[in-house]
């Protein structure tokens, strides 16, 4: 991150991260208003072609991008963005996946710009944190994560199936019966 990129919001006072945006698609729409309900963070600039990267990187405030064009070319957006900025021709893809194993984990591609390695569960953990046991130390973590949200997800069900339940009785009954001809003018009838 550059650090002219990180800069004080003059009307609040907060931190202000400027994002540039590229893909002014609908996706990109979609990024830009959520960012626009997000404290601290703006986008600055709309990159709507590839060849308009380059002049992205030349301004000093923006930190980071939000790649938002087909997704068939995200990963040659993002390397023409790391080799620009960093000025390395030589980068290493590397795909990362939490659980399982790739006994042939470099994926050569006809055009070498496609070519990645894919680091999968054990090795993947011990990339990014220097840990060769991570991948074991997070499960309990993840399991109670996942049963607190569990129990959330039950009882917003179980509402929602009583909310639902009361709606067909209040509006579809009559005398004790269910009215299937109102039923069927209710999702039918023009």
């Amino acid at each position: 991150m550059k650090d002219q990129s990180i800069g004080l919001d003059q009307n609040t006072s907060s931190i202000m991260i400027n994002l540039a945006l590229i893909g002014a698609g609908r996706w990109g729409k979609s990024y830009l208003d959520s960012c626009k309900s997000l404290p601290g963070i703006k986008i600055s600039d709309i990159c709507t072609r590839e060849t308009d990267i380059r002049l992205l990187l030349k301004k000093k405030d923006i930190s980071g991008f939000i790649i938002a064009s087909p997704t068939s070319t995200h990963y040659k957006i993002a390397k023409k963005l790391i080799r620009l900025e960093l000025g390395k021709s030589n980068i290493i893809s590397v795909n990362g996946c939490i659980y399982g194993r790739d006994n042939n984990p470099h994926k050569v591609n006809k055009n070498p710009d496609l070519s990645y390695h894919k680091i999968c569960g054990q090795s993947f953990w011990e990339l990014i944190s220097g840990d060769d046991q991570l991948y074991k130390k997070i499960i309990q973590p993840l399991d109670k994560e996942a049963k607190k949200r569990d129990e959330v997800f039950k009882e917003l069900y179980i509402k929602k199936i009583n909310e639902m339940t009361k709606d067909v009785v209040d509006i579809f009954y009559t005398k004790d019966n269910l009215d299937w001809n109102k039923i069927i003018d209710y999702v039918s009838k023009r």
